[in-house]
């Protein structure tokens, strides 16, 4: 019997981590180098991930279309952790060059240099708790704009912020044009060419009059456009003004939010979603990419559970506006247990092979038989302390995991909780 325990042989955490990336949280400081660290890119996610780099960068460089893009896979498949890894690598972070891994090297020898003269605006969407898609849109692209030290966007419609100005004119009289002229040091004449002139002259006007009227948050919704498409292309406008090369929404837990609505409101939300990857839209100055996290259809696994079949029925319609999917598959696992939970302690991996070895050799044959059924030495190995049986069951009954409890957690459980 060894005389180590689990603790000896594999480098485990204090305690169970989290194993749940935020992507709001996607480049914050406090847990980065953990992300990065603890990313597994098997063969299928290393191809997938470049050949997404590759298409997002192309479509700047040429200054063509953006396109919606669906990330499909279980609760603790990794969708939310490849967002992250994808948006640090956009964002040209520092952090994710640090990472070994032959196509982390190569997509930095062929792209860092341009990122660092083309920046992509990066806005990670998180829709639970949301109100509607349309303003965790618009607050999520300001909290990046803000967090990268950049001037937040300005949404408001500059039709309705002139309307409303001139109608309070109309109401209280030329006092209303007096005490703005006086106070934004602009003429009568001025104000009229700018009111009648091209859209980014309408939109220096509707900057001077709303930081002369200081509307609250809710006047301030009113004045946003009836149509997303305007305020998305409002912010293309304002990401290319301010040096950024395209712009990329990656929005998580959009299928959980969308359960939670129904009717006209139901409606509104798949309405925005269409509208906010219209790739056909001529007013967009920069290409707008949209990553939607896909959760795992429920019905696959258990089939008499109808409770997303309208919201896949609504996601299969428009699938034009998603021509391609990165699939996450669950048997991924097994490369992401090795290389994330049983990382292996420096020098101990002499000694973990003979344990390994002599566990099967104080086997009688007929238990050994037993113990691999249809499977390798090396397959055991490779998961050692656990039995790949265990692993095939985890990938079985991932669908039906909640994000609290992923198959990964599970395993550090075992580990930590069960055998300290």
């Amino acid at each position: 019997m060894s005389q180590y325990t689990i603790r000896d042989i594999y480098d485990l955490p204090a305690e169970v981590p989290p194993c749940i990336v935020k992507i709001q949280d996607f480049d914050d400081p406090t847990v980065l180098q953990e992300n990065v660290r603890d990313y597994v890119l098997s063969e299928t996610v290393a191809t997938e991930m470049e050949r997404l780099v590759e298409r997002i960068i192309r479509s700047c460089k040429r200054h063509e279309a953006g396109a919606g893009h669906y990330l499909h896979g279980s609760f603790g498949s990794g969708k939310s952790h490849f967002m992250a890894i994808l948006g640090l690598i956009l964002q040209n972070n520092s952090a994710i060059w640090t990472k070994e891994h032959p196509t982390i090297a190569d997509i930095k020898n062929k792209h860092q240099a341009w990122l660092a003269q083309h920046p992509i605006l990066v806005i990670p969407v998180y829709m639970l708790g949301q109100d509607s898609l349309q303003m965790a849109c618009y607050n999520a692209a300001n909290a990046r704009l803000h967090a990268l030290g950049q001037p937040v966007c300005e949404f408001s419609d500059a039709a309705k912020v002139i309307a409303a100005f001139r109608a309070d004119a109309d109401r209280y009289g030329e006092v209303v044009y007096d005490k703005f002229f006086d106070a934004q040091a602009i003429s009568r004449s001025r104000f009229d060419k700018m009111a009648a002139g091209s859209q980014e002259e309408q939109d220096e006007l509707a900057r001077f009059i709303l930081a002369d009227r200081n509307p609250t948050r809710s006047e301030r919704k009113q004045l946003y456009p009836d149509k997303f498409s305007d305020g998305v292309a409002t912010l293309s406008r304002h990401a290319k003004a301010h040096g950024f090369a395209g712009a990329v929404f990656m929005i998580d837990e959009l299928i959980l939010y969308l359960t939670g609505k129904s009717g006209q409101a139901y409606q509104q939300e798949f309405n925005d979603l269409v509208a906010l990857t219209d790739n056909s839209a001529l007013d967009r100055d920069i290409p707008v990419w949209v990553l939607v996290a896909q959760q795992r259809n429920i019905a696959e696994t258990v089939p008499d559970d109808s409770s997303e079949k309208h919201i896949r029925e609504a996601m299969e319609h428009h699938k034009d506006r998603f021509p391609e999917t990165t699939s996450l598959a669950d048997r991924e696992l097994v490369p992401i247990i090795e290389e994330r939970v049983l990382r292996v302690r420096q020098g101990m991996e002499s000694q973990r092979e003979h344990i390994i070895e002599d566990t099967f050799d104080d086997l009688e044959a007929e238990t050994r038989d037993i113990l691999l059924h249809d499977l390798t030495q090396e397959d055991f190995a490779r998961v050692y302390p656990f039995h790949p049986a265990l692993i095939r069951t985890l990938i079985d009954v991932s669908a039906r995991l909640s994000r609290e409890r992923t198959s990964i957690r599970l395993l550090y459980e075992m580990l930590i909780t069960r055998h300290p």
